[in-house]
């Protein structure tokens, strides 16, 4: 890996390494007036930069220590990281370990440490590296630290300890509680943990009445937890709180932002084809500005798509139809509101001594083309022109007598 280059801010502002910390502004002066912004755009904006870094003591320390070390601590990290997908975290904790003696500042270097201890059984000292981590993290970063350190719990399946620093996040950063709990809720998916995952996601929801507009992500995590988990018997307790929730929002702005939020969920799921939730979060939509002609149109097209889903899922359970005429109206289905790559391909569905045997079977298409719009109306009109060309292409191999018994 060649080299990165970092660029000298000391030439930059004309000086050495050694210049003293006070003189440092001094010599930003001096090149800005050889370089002015109005005729040196470009050198002053590399002037510029090279100030704010070398003006502030830490900035400029971290500055030098890259220049010194960069490549090599970049080095050590890549390794240590290839180390750790091997589960070979002796090795690896001496790896992170000489970055971060290095370069005492890095983050990136202390949280694999930590990682790296943690995995050895060390807690303590896991414990300790995390409280270092938070005390000198850049402002603004420390929720992001205790995720990190929930995380790797979490990977460690210390689930109750994930738990535990979960909840001391969400006291401590209550503006982050929804990127924690929708962390947390996929670990214990990923440990199968259902009930545990469902239980905190609920003791982290607002008191009515205490909600904030932002809070509707936690809301929505909250249907899709309960969507992902069935949990279809508590939907009204689901609806009528986020019902609620979204009544007692009057402000304009407050509204938009949540209006913004669900209509994303929208969008996503129908682009997916997931019409069941789509209309739970188009229905919220509704509820927030049901006067609203651009929302009423997406509610009715969605509520149109949930009774064309609902009717298909009937006829695949429909073992009097027509295997074929099944066939024909899931990929119908599939083309027009799935991606292409998901719509099977029909030599995959049958053998092709059956496929041929069946596709010869003239009256038996006829007919269940008959069912479909005797039982499936919905689905018949959807695909009405598609059904007339299936249906011309069968009956005009067919005798006057029979094309008329179907007519």
């Amino acid at each position: 890996m060649a080299k990165r280059k970092i660029e000298n801010y000391y030439k930059l502002l004309g000086t050495r390494s050694n210049i003293k910390q006070e003189n440092i502004k001094k010599k930003y002066i001096e090149m800005v007036k050889q370089f002015p912004p109005e005729t040196h755009p470009e050198e002053f904006e590399r002037i510029r930069e090279a100030y704010e870094v070398l003006r502030d003591p830490k900035k400029r320390r971290e500055y030098d220590i890259m220049r010194k070390y960069g490549n090599k601590i970049e080095k050590l990290i890549e390794r240590a990281e290839r180390c750790a997908e091997e589960e070979q975290w002796e090795q690896a904790q001496r790896l992170y370990q000489d970055a971060v003696n290095i370069m005492p500042e890095s983050i990136p270097a202390r949280i694999g440490l930590a990682h790296a201890t943690l995995f050895l059984g060390n807690l303590e000292e896991f414990e300790a590296q995390c409280a270092q981590l938070v005390a000198m993290a850049p402002e603004g970063m420390e929720a992001r630290l205790y995720i990190v350190r929930a995380s790797m719990y979490a990977e460690a399946n210390e689930l109750d300890k994930a738990r535990q620093v979960f909840m001391e996040a969400c006291e401590r950063y209550p503006d982050h509680i929804y990127e924690m709990a929708s962390f947390l809720v996929s670990a214990y998916f990923a440990f199968e943990l259902d009930d545990e995952a469902w239980d905190l996601l609920v003791s982290v929801l607002p008191q009515p009445g205490q909600e904030r507009p932002e809070d509707i992500h936690l809301f929505i995590l909250w249907v899709h937890t309960m969507a992902r988990l069935k949990k279809w018997d508590l939907w009204s307790q689901v609806q009528g709180r986020t019902r609620k929730f979204l009544r007692s929002l009057s402000d304009a702005e407050a509204k938009q932002l949540v209006l913004t939020a669900l209509n994303e969920q929208v969008e996503m799921l129908y682009e997916a084809g997931a019409f069941r939730p789509c209309e739970i979060f188009v229905d919220f939509m509704h509820v927030l500005d049901s006067k609203n002609i651009s929302i009423r149109e997406k509610r009715a097209k969605i509520q149109h798509m949930r009774r064309l889903e609902k009717e298909m899922g009937r006829l695949q359970r429909d073992f009097e139809l027509f295997p074929l005429i099944a066939y024909e109206a899931e990929r119908y289905f599939m083309e027009q509101f799935f991606p292409e790559e998901t719509v099977p391909e029909l030599e995959e569905s049958f053998s092709f001594d059956l496929l041929s045997e069946l596709q010869e079977m003239d009256v038996e298409f006829l007919s269940g083309i008959q069912h479909i719009k005797r039982k499936y109306p919905l689905i018949y009109k959807e695909f009405k022109d598609r059904w007339e060309q299936l249906y011309a292409e069968h009956a005009k191999d067919l005798n006057r007598e029979t094309r008329r018994k179907f007519r």
